[in-house]
């Protein structure tokens, strides 16, 4: 294996940092101001509360069994047109819950875009306990109103909010750190997926690995070309897989489909190092309405839609076609080593996943 001229490897771990790609649009999405709710619009139905949240202070949905829905909203700017944007946050019952309406499973909890509500949220079990949620919609101007509603249906069901948060879909490649939608790690060649577990960081080049820092995801963020090896450069902005040698030897990109839709996949693999021979790309999925290979080896349920060697340097493997995939459902990219060893086999990512409608 060859020596890298950046030992990745004696980095100091950090957390990857935001960047603007991946800011929360929201204002006060924590409800830490006084009253808790300032910078938010509410009708008399919502009370601030400044202790009790995860962790300070809260927003409380209570119209106490009035008919109309306490509710609490924000107007947003920034979305981008066609753009996919997740809005997520954590709930739970609300102070009355558990005295005067004490029904975990009850459909309690509502978000609205513009007042259209585009998704509904049951009380947890129990009514106290603070619960994640999280629902996407695609921006259809740059401005957007999104409102939380308690006690919906005619329920009687309080609410209490925190943390909420309305951030862009990472286009790719994300930052890279595993989300809900990109995830980044290794396998066998099918469906099997275990994301990296320790990210190494220096002001260039990050990297997502889990034993072996050359089985990983790279991403040099940097400005100028890094020398990684020799014969070996990863030039700005390269997003680059390389394969390990153990048995679960694959380097892998997971896409999960945040949404049901008509999904346009585009992705253009090269070799990168001067002294590439022989590397294996596929492409696996378990949609239920796409056709592909299936194998004993592989998870129920996933198919293999693409595979191809790479023989040599900057020669390339492509596939461009439409995939129907249903919510949940993921397409991986895979790389592996040849037949001969894992030595020179970084290939260059060149991925772009668009919904088509």
């Amino acid at each position: 294996m060859k020596t890298l001229f950046i030992i990745l490897g004696l980095l100091v771990f950090f957390v990857l940092a935001c960047t603007g790609q991946n800011k929360n649009l929201v204002k006060n999405g924590t409800f830490d101001g006084d009253p808790s709710f300032t910078s938010w619009y509410s009708d008399l139905g919502v009370e601030s509360k400044t202790l009790g949240g995860k962790p300070g202070g809260y927003a409380w949905l209570n119209h106490k069994g009035e008919k109309t829905d306490p509710d609490i909203s924000q107007d947003i700017e920034g979305f981008k047109t066609g753009v996919l944007y997740l809005i997520q946050g954590d709930f739970r019952g609300g102070d009355e819950s558990p005295t005067m309406y004490n029904h975990p499973g009850k459909t309690v909890f509502a978000v609205d875009i513009d007042k259209v509500e585009i998704a509904t949220f049951q009380l947890p079990d129990p009514v106290t306990k603070w619960i994640k949620f999280k629902t996407y919609f695609r921006a259809k101007k740059d401005t957007h109103t999104i409102r939380f509603r308690g006690e919906i249906n005619g329920t009687d069901g309080d609410v209490a909010i925190d943390n909420i948060q309305v951030k862009r879909v990472a286009d790719f490649p994300f930052l890279l750190s595993n989300d809900n939608v990109w995830s980044y790690g290794f396998g066998t060649v099918g469906g099997d997926f275990t994301p990296f577990s320790k990210t190494s960081k220096n002001k260039e080049v990050q990297a997502l690995y889990e034993k072996d820092i050359w089985q990983a995801v790279f991403h040099n963020k940097g400005k100028r070309s890094v020398l990684m090896a020799e014969g070996l450069s990863f030039q700005p902005n390269d997003l680059v897989m390389h394969p390990g040698n153990a048995k679960a030897h694959l380097t892998k990109i997971k896409y999960t489909a945040p949404v049901k839709g008509i999904y346009s996949v585009k992705i253009t693999w090269t070799a990168i190092d001067e002294q590439a021979q022989n590397i294996k790309t596929w492409i696996y999925t378990n949609a239920v309405a796409e056709k592909g290979k299936t194998y004993n080896f592989i998870p129920k349920g996933f198919k293999e839609i693409y595979t191809q060697k790479i023989i040599g340097y900057k020669k390339t493997a492509n596939y461009d076609k439409k995939i129907s995939l249903q919510k949940g459902e993921v397409i991986l990219f895979e790389v592996g080593k040849g037949e001969d060893t894992y030595l020179n086999d970084a290939l260059r990512v060149e991925l772009k996943i668009d919904l088509q409608k």
